[in-house]
C-alpha cells in the first residue's frame, strides 16, 4: 500500500510539473519582446533582427504549444483525482498515454531542433 501511495504522489507531481512547464512557456510569450537565442539560431538570425511578424507567429505557436501542454497536465491531474483514485485501469492507461505523448513529443522536438542548430553552425 505504501508503494501505491508513493506512486500516486509521484504522478501528482508529474501532472503539476507538466502544467507548470506549459504555464512558464505561456508567461514567457507575454513577458518577452524577442525570441529565445535557440529560436534565433534555428531561424539563422544568430545576431540579427527577425521581422516582427515572424516573432508574433513564433509566440502564437508557443502559446498554442503551451496551452496543449497545460491541458495535458490538467487532464492528468483530473484523472488522478477521480477515476484513478477509484482504481480504474482504463484511466491509468489514459494517463500514461497523455503523459507519454506530451513529453515524448516535447523531448523529440527539442532534440531535433538542437541537432539542427549544432550541425548548421
Amino acid at each position: 500500500m505504501q508503494a501505491r501511495r508513493m506512486g500516486y504522489t509521484l504522478l501528482q507531481i508529474v501532472a503539476v510539473t507538466i502544467f507548470g512547464g506549459g504555464l512558464m512557456i505561456l508567461i514567457f510569450t507575454f513577458n518577452s519582446q524577442s525570441l529565445p537565442s535557440a529560436h534565433m539560431n534555428f531561424l539563422g538570425a544568430g545576431g540579427g533582427q527577425v521581422p516582427n511578424n515572424l516573432v508574433r507567429l513564433e509566440f502564437a505557436l508557443l502559446r498554442t504549444y503551451a496551452s496543449a501542454i497545460m491541458s495535458g497536465g490538467i487532464g492528468s491531474y483530473i484523472l488522478l483525482q477521480t477515476s484513478i483514485r477509484q482504481g480504474s485501469r482504463r484511466a491509468m492507461i489514459g494517463l500514461v498515454i497523455i503523459v507519454t505523448l506530451s513529453e515524448v513529443n516535447d523531448g523529440l522536438q527539442m532534440y531535433t531542433t538542437y541537432e539542427k542548430n549544432i550541425h548548421h553552425q
